[in-house]
């Protein structure tokens, strides 16, 4: 090993995505890629506070300093990595799962053997070496079936966040809102979705992920410099982000089986935009307001009122109304 070798932030988000070409030239799968890269991913994410655990305060702030680091000092980094998680109550089996797989990219950096929980994954000095199939990741198939639905998953929800967060919606905020936003929305408790039962347990869950939306957009949008989205920051911008995001994710991807995305879907809120109101005129209901940054609490409730009337007379989700007027969206 090495110890000579360090790198900062950027050098290891360029190994990160070497390793992954590597793995890629290797015998696995699109699917297990992804998910040994995404576990890496997440260690760095973690290292810059990108990634919060869920129950865990949220935070900006970096949680190891910035410079250059070697092996050894990685590897340190990796044990506060896991207090972290094990912090964050995670369970024993996903804590060994996450330190484990981030431990595969620790080992690549230098050549040095990628160790795992048995067997090794054979590697050279520049890279990892292909092999002839897969080595053994562990003893319980169930076990590492268990890794790759819970790395597909969460590339899901990185993926479905970006795609709420498009030109056309970002174009309105500070240039740094948007990756912002779509750093957070990941963080949100969306899992926990399908355990809701009713409207009224959604209405909830929703008004709680609202909050940090509506404080990311604050905190970059500032009255004195972003007039533009005031006063309506979080009931007009903040609802049409969230709204979007949870749109996508609950009928447009797979994160959820059939059955919970089915029961999802009535409860949905349809985002509110200029679009939406013009819509809402067309068809001879006033919206009350004319600006997204006009809507304010009573102003969105008000709206969704609205659609869930007209909705159920139909039969149909009030969200449908949104998917109709966006064919003019540019």
């Amino acid at each position: 090993m090495n110890e000579r070798l360090s790198w900062d932030d950027a050098d290891l988000q360029a190994a990160l995505d070497r390793y992954r070409e590597e793995l890629q030239r290797g015998p696995y799968s699109p699917v297990t890629v992804e998910s040994f890269v995404a576990y890496g991913l997440r260690f760095l994410d973690w290292r810059t506070g990108e990634y919060v655990a869920d129950g865990m305060p949220a935070t900006t702030a970096r949680r190891v300093p910035t410079g250059k680091r070697d092996l050894a000092g990685l590897h340190s980094e990796m044990d506060q990595y896991e207090a972290y998680l094990k912090a964050a109550r995670r369970r024993p089996g996903a804590i060994r799962t996450y330190v484990r797989d981030a431990n595969r990219f620790l080992h690549s950096l230098d050549g040095s053997r990628a160790r795992v929980s048995s067997g090794q994954l054979p590697v050279t000095r520049t890279g990892l070496r292909p092999a002839k199939r897969l080595a053994p990741i562990g003893g319980n198939l169930a076990v590492e079936f268990a890794r790759i639905r819970d790395g597909h998953r969460e590339a899901i929800v990185r993926t479905v966040a970006r795609m709420a967060v498009p030109g056309s919606v970002g174009r309105v905020f500070q240039s740094d809102t948007s990756a912002a936003l779509v750093d957070l929305l990941p963080q949100l408790p969306v899992a926990r979705l399908a355990t809701i039962t009713d409207q009224t347990g959604y209405r909830a869950w929703f008004e709680a992920a609202l909050d940090p939306v509506g404080s990311t957009i604050l905190r970059l949008n500032p009255p004195r410099t972003r007039s533009s989205v005031h006063p309506g920051y979080k009931w007009g911008h903040g609802t049409k982000v969230l709204s979007l995001f949870i749109r996508d994710l609950v009928l447009y991807s797979r994160y959820f089986t059939d059955e919970e995305a089915r029961r999802i879907e009535p409860w949905l809120y349809c985002p509110v935009d200029q679009i939406v109101m013009k819509g809402l005129r067309r068809a001879g209901v006033d919206p009350g307001v004319d600006r997204i940054r006009k809507i304010d609490e009573m102003a969105f409730w008000r709206i969704q009122d609205h659609l869930t009337q007209a909705a159920a007379t139909s039969g149909v989700p009030r969200v449908w109304f949104d998917d109709v007027w966006s064919e003019t969206r540019d």
